[in-house]
């Protein structure tokens, strides 16, 4: 019995140290490929997008079709958004309140929230993002330098390895 606890003990052991190496190696490789930043969770952007303000100072886009977009982002006019997949769109409050009033009036479609700052690698923030179709969608933010980002179409929690959504 002692020994197969130890046996047990030692295997946990060994995985623990594996994962930790992996774990390692993994952000060694994320480091030389480029800068990342990310979006962070915010109950004032999802308000802003829920209320229909749009920020004179950002430049504007949606993944997806037009008449049901995916996404929503906003990117502040000091930096650059390199893309081909997200489409610029000159954002009015009418067209907001449609894309997410889109299961009926005054709905919002998510209790949870929906809403983050898009971050520069620097912790900076640099836009604004809003899911309409998925709450639990996200993305991947990379600066290309300090005031060009590529940002990601929306990625689906479920199939996260199964494509970057980055323009090649």
């Amino acid at each position: 019995m002692k020994a197969s606890i130890r046996q047990n003990k030692n295997v946990l052991n060994d995985i623990i140290l594996n994962l930790l190496v992996i774990l390692a190696f993994s952000t060694t490789l994320l480091g030389c490929g480029g800068h990342y930043g990310g979006l962070v969770v915010s109950d004032d952007v999802k308000n802003q997008f829920e209320s229909y303000q749009i920020l004179p100072d950002h430049r504007y886009y949606y993944s997806g079709s037009f008449a049901r977009p995916r996404a929503v982002i906003g990117v502040h006019e000091a930096y650059t958004l390199k893309t081909k997949l997200w489409v610029p769109v000159d954002l009015t409050p009418q067209q907001l309140k449609e894309w997410v009033e889109f299961f009926g009036p005054g709905t919002k479609q998510f209790k949870t929230n929906n809403g983050s700052e898009i971050l520069a690698d620097n912790g900076e923030k640099i836009g604004i993002w809003y899911a309409l179709i998925d709450w639990k969608d996200w993305a991947m933010v990379k600066m290309i330098d300090d005031r060009v980002v590529s940002i990601s179409t929306p990625i689906s929690s479920q199939n996260k390895s199964s494509r970057s959504g980055f323009d090649r």
